[in-house]
């Protein structure tokens, strides 16, 4: 494992800060644009669908942990954790973003393999829907 200065770490969590508000941004444009309907989460949910796998790309393609995720996964892995933290890791983070799903739970660490099964596939579509009906349900009580 190779070490990471920190100004990559600064730079890589900016990127990925600035990615997000950009996905952010957008989903509450399309939520403005098109209406409190259906039809306004199936296009938040396919924009967040194309630009997440866009900075899965990213983050694969640079090969650096900015994040520190992968580094995680091998503390999470070698310590003792039981059924219940599991669960709770698993729902804050597909509650969170649908970037760190895929990335939390492929297998291996340090691979860069974008989306390797199916299994994080469906975690993956799961986590986006979740995520935009969360953001569109708020978005409908505060506007």
């Amino acid at each position: 494992m190779r070490t990471i200065p920190n100004k990559q770490i600064g730079v890589g969590f900016i990127t990925y800060k600035i990615m997000n508000a950009i996905k952010a941004s957008m989903s509450i444009f399309i939520f403005f644009e098109f209406g409190e309907n259906i039809n306004s989460l199936i296009y938040m949910c396919s924009f967040t669908f194309f630009f997440t796998i866009f900075m899965i790309f990213f983050y694969d393609s640079t090969q650096v942990d900015f994040l520190l995720v992968e580094a995680r996964k091998i503390i999470d892995r070698e310590s003792k954790i039981n059924w219940f933290k599991k669960i709770l890791v698993m729902i804050s983070i597909m509650t969170y973003d649908s970037f760190f799903v895929v990335i939390y739970y492929r297998d291996g660490s340090y691979q860069w393999n974008n989306i390797p099964t199916i299994k994080i596939y469906l975690l993956f579509i799961s986590s986006i829907f979740i995520t935009n009906l969360i953001g569109f349900i708020f978005l409908k009580q505060l506007f």
